[in-house]
């Protein structure tokens, strides 16, 4: 059964995905990172120290650069994410945040 915060972010994330001309990305579970983001307060389910919302004021720069935001939540629609690119992309973020 999905919680009332988790359908809420879901939907807020579509919106978002729809406003944006990008999408949810299919091949992770974006039922599990809602649930996350709810769990949370909101924000970023994978920085959640560094980015306060989710979708996250960096998340099209994110895609810009690798086609996938940090968490992998939005893509390009209809792009497969290039793994190598992804990573080069997560390792500046960390770098850039003092994440070790």
């Amino acid at each position: 059964m999905m919680s009332e915060d988790k359908k809420v972010i879901l939907e807020k994330w579509k919106k978002f995905a729809k406003e944006h001309n990008i999408e949810l990305n299919p091949d992770i579970d974006t039922d599990l990172k809602a649930e996350v983001c709810a769990g949370n307060g909101e924000v970023c389910p994978c920085l959640p120290r560094w980015r306060l919302s989710c979708p996250c004021k960096e998340v099209l720069d994110d895609i810009k650069e690798a086609d996938a935001c940090y968490c992998m939540v939005f893509r390009k629609k209809g792009k497969k994410i290039d793994y190598t690119e992804h990573s080069k992309m997560t390792k500046k973020v960390r770098e850039q945040l003092g994440i070790t």
